[in-house]
């Protein structure tokens, strides 16, 4: 079992999809974005490709919710009247932020696969500060950018530039479809 990260859609578009294989993000992809305030791979990233990923940051806001997602989420967060104010404020505020975001966004991941993939051995520059055992993978995670991993070990999760190749391919076929808006949805799936 383990968090999945999924990209959500204004207008709304299925996730899960036929094409879903296509456009799949590792879970260590997930733990990148989910761990972005602790997690210095994502900044020294920034550092070393001189792409601002603020447009990815913003798209782990949880922002579109339902009526019934935003009262439960009151109920369980904001205990006062003025928590909940700041709490609905914090939600304007969001989807303001994203709201027609997907050209900044595909525009920020492929800059960021041009400029990564001059990087020579990337995992090398990057200065591990995560956990022990993601630095154990992390070697594997960040080698060979511009290699999908299927092509070389079969059965094997996503290295980070076929993450960022399929992001880029999903963001595609969501503008094609008339797609405005993206944002980080997170889901838990037996595995």
């Amino acid at each position: 079992m383990g968090l999945d990260i999924f990209i959500h859609t204004k207008p709304f578009m299925d996730p899960t999809a036929p094409t879903q294989e296509d456009h799949r993000l590792s879970r260590y992809f997930c733990n990148l974005m989910c761990l972005w305030d602790i997690n210095s791979d994502l900044k020294q990233i920034e550092d070393i490709s001189g792409i601002d990923l603020l447009p990815l940051y913003h798209m782990l806001q949880y922002v579109y919710l339902e009526e019934d997602e935003i009262e439960f989420y009151l109920e369980e967060e904001a205990v006062s009247k003025s928590d909940r104010r700041g709490v609905l404020r914090d939600i304007r505020k969001g989807k303001k932020i994203l709201e027609n975001n997907i050209d900044k966004v595909l525009q920020t991941v492929t800059e960021l696969i041009e400029k990564l993939n001059q990087v020579e051995d990337l995992p090398w520059s990057l200065a591990s500060t995560y956990s022990e055992y993601m630095a154990t993978k992390e070697n594997s995670y960040f080698s060979h950018f511009t290699i999908d991993t299927e092509d070389i070990d079969k059965g094997k999760d996503n290295n980070f530039g076929q993450d960022l190749r399929n992001f880029k391919r999903f963001l595609e076929y969501a503008k094609n479809c008339g797609v405005t808006t993206v944002w980080f949805g997170f889901g838990g799936l037996f595995a």
